[in-house]
């Protein structure tokens, strides 16, 4: 097992501030009160946004997932990740959600850049 302190620095490597680990305990910490679920407290979520300046952005999303497979260029330069989760494309005012995947993949083909992705990274605990 790790501190506090250790787990802030491991965490800070994948681009989370102090904040960002502080919500995101609260987040573990609830689920395991409200649920019991303590297989699924195992890992940390967290919450980013990514700009799209340019296109292609060098994402490759898994077949039938939102989740990404591969990460080249633009995409590993903004900081995306193997693993990390598309939740919804937000362009010209208009959010469009992973939870219907043909829409969100027809809204980012047609997305003009700029426009961001919000996303999710899970970290397992045990990396700590």
């Amino acid at each position: 097992p790790c501190d506090g302190k250790q787990l802030l620095q491991v965490l800070n490597r994948y681009g989370f501030s102090r904040m960002d680990v502080i919500e995101a305990m609260a987040r573990a910490r609830h689920r395991i009160d409200n649920e019991g679920d303590e297989k699924e407290s195992l890992s940390v979520t967290f919450p980013f946004t990514i700009q799209v300046n340019n296109k292609p952005f060098g994402m490759v999303m898994n077949t039938g997932s939102s989740s990404v497979k591969e990460v080249n260029g633009l995409a590993k330069e903004a900081g995306l990740q193997r693993g990390d989760k598309i939740i919804n494309v937000i362009t010209d005012g208009q959010t469009v959600s992973t939870e219907k995947l043909k829409n969100f993949l027809e809204s980012y083909r047609d997305a003009k850049p700029p426009f961001q992705l919000s996303c999710t990274r899970t970290i397992p605990l045990s990396e700590f």
